[in-house]
């Protein structure tokens, strides 16, 4: 009704008659081209038959145009698995089709029946749809993860540029194994995946791209340096990569804007030790990120300086980015590097980054920039070595333990360096 202009013209009524449409765990594609379970698909057919036709001509998504109310879409986790689907690329549709005022939404912990049980006026569900017909406005969270998801449907970064190379651009099936990186991203929001077939994915060499990249903006050597827009950093040896064939993932299924995969989360606080009130939505999203074609040891698994990337990520050098830190005892560099990522987050000896949050509502950086280990007063480093559950449980963060056995020794490396007592090889590299 909302569509079909018919049904209104027989009114003489337009489609601006209607203030909005609120559709819970509905059905927008009646004749899908995706591949939907057997009771899904047999409730379809016993309610419209099997003509092909009166299945197409039965579709909102057949309908869709410029001018269309404004639309609200739930969703729940617990329902048949072709729903969120159907319901992401309907309102793909509709905003293709220029109408802007789309929300679509899932939630976990209710199904097709219990979603709609409005009688606890805590439910989200509930305050969405008083909020969309304007009787009462959302509790400010809410609210702001409403406008971050709607922001990212447009996000402010992109993999649309990685495209230009599509000489390079090579599909796989997605495996158990590609699956369960994505749940990097998605680990407290997996049912969002729900959304996407997740059948295929779409992938450039690294190597062939940074061979095809003006060595004016990326630079030249065997060091590789990716950076992602939340400032991490990580640094790989071309011999220490080469053979797990190392792949940019810049598109699943339709969807060649990687960021538009993106997960929305809230801090306690920026840091541990400076009061300060609670820092707004932050997000995490997939964007393009790297991908070993070939299982890689446990020193190249997925971690979050692998995701985020831009095609400005990437940077190759002849020196060794890290060589400041190439000193110290193996269980420390391990801590350093791939096993915590200490300097891919903060510096030590002046080698490494400045990482920092992203902004869900603005796309831009979010204060709580990560310090030089050096730069932190020593109890508060004290405390991030030996008691990083709770500090991490304070900040509303996720643990990171460095373990036992480099613990003492980094400690004891980042004081003497605060001292400036470091000596030897590390300190002439800087």
């Amino acid at each position: 009704m909302a569509l079909d202009r018919g049904y209104l013209d027989k009114q003489g009524l337009s489609p601006k008659a209607l203030a909005g449409v609120i559709s819970i765990c509905g059905l927008y594609d009646l004749a899908p081209s995706w591949n939907v379970l057997d009771n899904q698909r047999q409730a379809t057919e016993r309610t419209f038959g099997y003509d092909p036709d009166i299945l197409k001509k039965a579709s909102p998504v057949h309908y869709v145009h410029a001018g269309a109310p404004p639309f609200l879409l739930l969703n729940a986790f617990q329902d048949f698995t072709g729903f969120p689907l159907d319901a992401r690329r309907f309102a793909d549709a509709l905003r293709s089709a220029g109408n802007k005022a789309v929300q679509q939404l899932m939630f976990k912990g209710v199904d097709h029946l219990s979603i709609v049980q409005f009688d606890d006026e805590n439910n989200p569900v509930r305050r969405l749809i008083l909020s969309f017909m304007g009787v009462k406005a959302l509790p400010q969270q809410l609210a702001d993860l409403v406008e971050a998801q709607r922001r990212w449907t447009d996000p402010p970064y992109s993999t649309l540029p990685f495209w230009k190379f599509a000489n390079l651009v090579r599909a796989y099936p997605i495996d158990e194994r590609f699956a369960q990186m994505l749940l990097f991203i998605y680990r407290d929001r997996k049912e969002e995946l729900l959304q996407w077939p997740l059948k295929q994915f779409y992938a450039v060499d690294l190597f062939a791209y940074l061979n095809a990249s003006p060595r004016e903006r990326i630079g030249a050597g065997d060091f590789i340096v990716l950076t992602n827009i939340h400032g991490e950093r990580r640094v790989w040896r071309r011999e220490q990569i080469e053979r797990y064939q190392p792949a940019i993932v810049i598109g699943i299924d339709g969807e060649k804007n990687r960021f538009r995969l993106s997960t929305f989360f809230r801090m306690h606080h920026e840091y541990s030790w400076r009061p300060g009130s609670q820092p707004p939505p932050l997000a995490m999203p997939l964007g393009a990120f790297i991908y070993f074609l070939k299982e890689p040891p446990l020193e190249l698994a997925a971690q979050s300086w692998h995701f985020g990337l831009t095609e400005d990520s990437f940077r190759r050098f002849k020196d060794d980015p890290l060589k400041a830190i190439r000193d110290v005892p193996q269980d420390v560099e391990q801590a350093l590097t791939f096993r915590n990522g200490c300097v891919y987050c903060h510096s030590f000896r002046g080698a490494g980054s400045r990482s920092h949050h992203v902004q869900a509502l603005t796309g831009k950086a979010q204060g709580g920039f990560a310090l030089s280990l050096e730069s932190y007063p020593p109890e508060v480093w004290r405390e991030f070595m030996f008691n990083q559950t709770a500090v991490a449980r304070k900040m509303g963060a996720t643990s990171n333990i460095v373990t036992e056995a480099a613990r003492q020794t980094l400690f004891d490396l980042v004081e003497r360096s605060r001292r400036g007592e470091v000596a030897g090889p590390a300190r002439q590299s800087k």
